[in-house]
């Protein structure tokens, strides 16, 4: 198998890696809100939600316009004006 080829499935490897990740992690939270008494606050799961869809348009939006030199704990506020908005002005 070529490089290329290579760095591409490692790459699809780890992005599902890491999607596999959060969503196991989204469970834990999930789990542990059940067990301090009731279910879940569905806001909570909205946010998590919410915030990777953002995450995944800023990436999508860095790649075009700006840079993906960030991590994805990074506030989004940051990413914003650091990877993105300065190199729009």
């Amino acid at each position: 198998m070529s490089a290329p080829k290579k760095r591409r499935r490692s790459a699809i490897h780890e992005r599902s890696y890491i999607a596999g990740e959060r969503a196991a992690w989204t469970g834990l939270l999930n789990h542990a809100a059940r067990q301090l008494g009731g279910a879940p606050p569905r806001s909570l799961a909205g946010l998590l939600s919410e915030r990777e869809a953002v995450i995944s348009a800023l990436r999508d939006l860095c790649a075009k316009w700006g840079d993906n030199e960030w991590d994805e704990s990074d506030h989004l506020g940051d990413v914003l004006r650091k990877h993105l908005g300065d190199l729009l002005e």
